[in-house]
């Protein structure tokens, strides 16, 4: 669209042909998936640390691998007041912007219509949520074992024993690797 060359680094097709398509539904046959990734997206955690993930999308499953399980995703639940002591419970998750869906989540929390959403939203995940997307269309149920998963289960081009190598498939790769920053480490002097 902007006539310039395309760098032989680059991975991946022109979403042209989409974005101008009149289709409905799945525009290009040959996209078989959707990747996507988060590293930082705000200062909500202790250390200004990330909470990494990325995530495959295919037809019939969502892969999403959450590099540190033991973060808040949506940021602590509670902030630490200016003398350093941490603020009231459920004070933080400042990974969700302030708005009245938050407000209505944590001041709804005990409601039992209520309480299973505000942990959808800031409750620790695991490591791998594996969704079927024809029995969980809506990924809320995390049915599929993880210890079950095997690359053509998302990718059926994917062969299993070559998975792992990533000039092959660096897609598949970059679903297991990170670009976070290492915290700063205290200098002794």
């Amino acid at each position: 669209a902007a006539g310039v060359k395309v760098p032989p680094e680059m991975v991946g097709r022109s979403l042209m042909g989409i974005i101008k398509s009149r289709r409905d539904g799945q525009a290009d046959r040959r996209r078989v998936a959707a990747y996507g990734a988060r590293e930082r997206h705000s200062s909500s955690r202790y250390g200004n640390l990330a909470y990494p993930q990325r995530a495959l999308r295919t037809h019939d499953y969502l892969l999403i691998h959450n590099f540190q399980p033991d973060r808040w995703p949506a940021g602590a639940p509670q902030k630490l007041k200016s003398d350093g002591t941490p603020g009231p419970m459920h004070g933080g998750y400042h990974d969700i912007d302030a708005c009245p869906s938050l407000t209505f989540l944590v001041n709804g929390r005990e409601d039992p219509l209520v309480s299973r959403y505000f942990h959808l939203a800031v409750d620790k995940r695991p490591e791998f949520e594996l969704y079927d997307i024809g029995q969980d269309p809506g990924c809320l149920e995390n049915p599929q074992p993880f210890q079950d998963f095997q690359p053509s289960m998302i990718h059926p081009y994917f062969p299993q024993k070559q998975a792992s190598q990533s000039r092959r498939f660096p897609r598949m790769c970059w679903l297991f690797r990170t670009c976070e920053n290492k915290p700063p480490t205290k200098v002794s002097t």
